[in-house]
């Protein structure tokens, strides 16, 4: 064997309800696993030992979910306002970066949340941000990336029709709150270039290695940025920079084409695959877009919006299915998600493809019903989920609490009941935050029994119930032999001690049989 990691306390998260204790690794696949005494005979003079004094091996994370390269170049190109604890103390952070920031003729801040500011709880206008930046365009994204918020420079630059949905306006004039159509014309106006999305996406790697994980399924949201998206990708597949395990999920206008070249899920190789097609029904709750029955406290007849027609969505649906494409849906409020799987089932009722699909994907589904999850496990979807948000916004006090109510909250991101009913569970992040360790913790520590799942149940979501998600799962997800030595070792024991694991450490990460990630100084020499 090349590589081995011994003296640990490995979860093979494989089905069996085994603790063992080293991995043997030769090439960039599994070759053993058993005893830490066993592997150790086995090993040659040549190979590389890493003695983990007892720290927890599973296998690498997978983040089913997430807006990856997106996260780089915020890195990159953002002020993140996520500390912001007032309104005032936002436009202060603001005016200071824009004072010392000339690069780009736009200033942009991200990941301002409102609902956790003292006072005044209402979205900066663009009367506020005048103020603060009067020369210069100013675009700040909420957490959720479903609203910007921007000044009088960056309303003249848009040039938004009047009409435009989503742009919120007082007395016929625009207040600069956008959501939804508008907060994509913001996205479109300040996209990176090639060569920002590149930088970006080489960073969003490294700080997926440092949390362990080891295989993204990329959300693309913009109509025209695929293509770049793409490039970016295979810019570092070529030069053998991507040690990752991506999957891109492209937008509609792109669907034609892939039906035209008669490319399906699944296209690639094992580093870089087509995933599928994304498509939107509705906005986020944090936005008040969230197409739901019911209105939102703060503004009772607000319903929320819907982003695309009933008829649209089953023709785009029907296309993909009868053409072995994978679609992963989002889908928020209680109507999204009727009109999300009314269309689906329809699709999968009418068309028999001559070729296997991949189980389709509904993302979110935080405010799922009874009867909806029921009818997800009938038909077979695979509900997309994102546990983190339980312990961002659905504490007692949090941001669900001010849109809807405290008695409502365990009827939100409902895990545990689409796990009784046999609905396949994968989660993810949407980077509000990227990392698993956080979203664990509150799979496992929710105060609401309706989210909680048992910590090995936890485990294999985040891993094997991602690679099912993206199809990998005869190549990764468990710790078995002949898989690929995707392998993170923990700090501490998220079965055994789960209380905490929010505050556990990633020591290393390795991907392909490669240490791609060590916290300890000594590794450092065999990172490739």
């Amino acid at each position: 064997m090349d590589l081995l990691v011994k003296n640990a306390r490995v979860y093979p998260l494989d089905g069996r309800d085994v603790v063992e204790e080293a991995i043997g690794i030769t090439g960039d696949r599994i070759s053993q696993v058993g005893s830490s005494d066993k592997l150790t005979d086995l090993a040659s003079d040549e190979t590389t030992v890493i003695d983990a004094r007892g720290r927890t091996a599973i296998p690498g994370f997978i983040d089913s979910h997430v807006h990856f390269l997106d996260l780089g170049v915020k890195k990159l190109l953002y002020l993140d306002l996520g500390d912001a604890s007032t309104k005032g103390e936002l436009l202060e952070q603001v005016k200071e970066y824009a004072d010392g920031k000339q690069e780009r003729d736009w200033v942009l801040g991200t990941s301002w949340d409102e609902t956790t500011w003292e006072g005044d709880q209402s979205f900066p206008t663009k009367w506020e941000l005048d103020e603060a930046v009067p020369d210069r365009p100013v675009a700040l994204q909420r957490v959720d990336c479903h609203t910007y918020c921007v000044n009088s420079a960056a309303l003249e630059a848009l040039d938004l029709d009047p009409s435009t949905r989503g742009a919120d306006r007082s007395s016929e004039e625009f207040t600069g709150c956008l959501s939804e159509d508008a907060a994509q014309a913001v996205s479109n106006e300040i996209a990176p270039s090639q060569r920002e999305m590149v930088q970006g996406l080489k960073e969003a790697q490294k700080e997926a290695h440092s949390r362990g994980v080891t295989g993204v399924h990329q959300m693309v949201v913009d109509d025209g940025e695929f293509r770049d998206y793409f490039r970016a990708y295979q810019s570092l597949l070529l030069k053998g920079e991507l040690n990752l395990r991506c999957r891109l999920y492209f937008t509609q206008n792109h669907l034609d084409d892939f039906l035209n070249l008669g490319i399906g899920t699944g296209f690639g190789d094992d580093k870089l695959r087509i995933g599928g097609l994304k498509i939107f029904t509705d906005g986020s709750i944090g936005s008040k877009t969230a197409w739901i029955s019911s209105g939102y406290s703060e503004e009772p007849d607000n319903k929320g919006i819907t982003m695309i027609e009933t008829g649209d969505l089953k023709e785009l649906i029907a296309k993909a299915h009868n053409k072995n494409i994978q679609v992963a849906i989002h889908a928020i409020g209680d109507r999204a998600l009727q009109q999300t799987i009314d269309s689906l089932e329809e699709a999968m009722e009418s068309y028999d493809p001559a070729d296997y699909v991949p189980p389709h994907r509904i993302e979110h589904c935080e405010m799922a019903t009874d009867d909806q999850i029921e009818k997800m496990a009938e038909l077979g979807l695979i509900a997309s989920v994102q546990p983190n948000f339980i312990g961002k916004w659905g504490l007692p006090g949090g941001m669900y609490e001010k849109r809807f109510d405290r008695e409502r909250l365990p009827e939100l991101n409902r895990i545990s009941h689409f796990r009784d009913k046999g609905v396949r569970l994968s989660f993810g992040s949407d980077g509000m935050p990227f990392g698993p360790l956080y979203g664990l913790h509150w799979a496992v520590n929710s105060p609401f029994h309706s989210q909680e799942l048992p910590p090995k149940e936890a485990l294999k979501t985040y891993t094997g119930g991602a690679a099912f998600a993206g199809g990998l799962e005869e190549k990764v997800g468990s710790l078995e032999i002949g898989k690929y030595a995707d392998i993170v070792l923990l700090d501490g024991d998220p079965v055994r001690n789960p209380d905490s694991i929010k505050d556990y450490t990633v020591e290393t990460t390795i991907v392909d049989g490669d240490i791609v990630f060590p916290r300890d100084e000594e590794d450092k020499g065999r990172c490739k």
